[in-house]
């Protein structure tokens, strides 16, 4: 159905088609058995059983799973992770079971802050001196709508009755205002590149973000990734229907975001991801699950598009971190959309009860990335 060649060429799957050929009802039957029979009533299933997300306590899964949980604080943030070094999958799960989560996986690491370069008034001045001086040419020091068009060959803007979203994570929002300004300077008319957002939070841009730095004209830094996606999404396809999913779980932030839009009866359109991390610190489980359910909705119809990252092959430890030019020129780094250090923290507790998730199916690895795998018996032992 992708295949241009193909009589089934865009021939797609309705979500009801998609989910009933690949559930597997008889695996969320032996999983919720497996459940019960060792006293886990409390249960939630996605609705087609794929993922069930099963809560007790610590010492529970511990014996269940074979696992010693330590409580790891975020050295910057602040924030608690409870994880396990490994796990044992239980023999009765073994033919049910992909995977279980929030076991082993540790959060993704964090980038450092953008650099945001600004531009005074009076070079805003020059560049629109020479914008008029240049004439039909749209393209000098600022990206805009015209230059998009212009270099990418885009003859309409009109995405009448089209559908889209764009991935965000908190604390980055969207200021309403500042895309208002954006419309207005690229000749959008109002309305046409209007967002509604999953949380209300998410599009409170317009007091949410002030008070990073005054020359940003109280945009703010948490307005500045999530305005730059929004904008030149709905810039390049106006009159769309918008949603900016703003995930929570910053733990698990891919997973959410794929299994939500998995769950839509309707996806939109188009999916746009403009963040990620190096291949080689996430887990296994979690890219093998996002890319179930990237092809899921890709069966629907759905084009998934996700940014390669904003500093070349390398990715933005070369940029941030001053690696040696021989390492810089030469260094090549899978940037996958699916992290900083963690350190034993004496004072979290591991607390009374623990969810995981479960993903019924087929057999995957049951422990933490390599990179992870080094930290912890570095730091905790084995």
């Amino acid at each position: 159905m992708s295949d241009p060649l193909s009589p089934r060429y865009s021939q797609h799957l309705s979500h009801r088609e998609v989910h009933e050929l690949t559930s597997n009802p008889a695996a969320t039957a032996a999983t919720n058995a497996w459940l019960a029979s060792n006293g886990i009533g409390d249960v939630v299933a996605s609705a087609y059983g794929e993922y069930l997300t099963a809560t007790t306590s610590v010492a529970v899964w511990e014996s269940l799973l074979d696992a010693k949980f330590l409580a790891l604080r975020h050295e910057a943030s602040g924030n608690d992770v409870v994880r396990s070094r490994t796990f044992r999958m239980p023999a009765e799960l073994e033919a049910h079971v992909s995977h279980i989560f929030s076991v082993v996986e540790l959060p993704l690491r964090q980038a450092p802050a953008m650099r945001v370069n600004i531009l005074d008034d009076a070079a805003l001045e020059v560049i629109e001196a020479k914008k008029i001086a240049a004439g039909e040419y749209p393209c000098h020091s600022v990206m805009n709508m015209g230059c998009w068009n212009y270099y990418y060959n885009q003859t309409t803007n009109d995405a009448s009755g089209e559908s889209q979203m764009v991935f965000g994570q908190t604390p980055y929002m969207i200021s309403p205002t500042d895309l208002g300004i954006f419309a207005s300077s690229n000749d959008i008319a109002p309305g046409d590149n209007a967002w509604t957002c999953n949380n209300p939070k998410a599009c409170g841009g317009d007091t949410g973000c002030q008070g990073y730095d005054p020359n940003m004209k109280g945009k703010g830094y948490l307005c500045v990734e999530g305005d730059l996606d929004v904008q030149f999404m709905s810039g390049t396809a106006q009159k769309a229907t918008n949603t900016f999913y703003q995930v929570q779980n910053l733990q698990t932030p891919f997973l959410e975001f794929i299994t939500a839009a998995a769950a839509m009866t309707a996806p939109p359109g188009v999916m746009s991801i403009s963040y990620g991390s190096y291949e080689y610190e996430m887990d296994h489980a979690l890219m093998d699950q996002f890319t179930t359910e990237a092809m899921k909705l890709g069966a629907q119809g759905v084009t998934l598009l996700a940014a390669t990252g904003d500093d070349g092959v390398a990715g933005y430890k070369v940029s941030h971190y001053s690696l040696p030019p021989s390492l810089s020129c030469s260094s090549f780094a899978l940037s996958c959309s699916h992290s900083g250090s963690l350190v034993l923290s004496p004072s979290p507790s591991l607390g009374t009860q623990r969810h995981v998730q479960v993903r019924v199916h087929h057999l995957v690895p049951r422990d933490m990335s390599v990179r992870h795998r080094d930290w912890w018996d570095a730091e905790c032992g084995e």
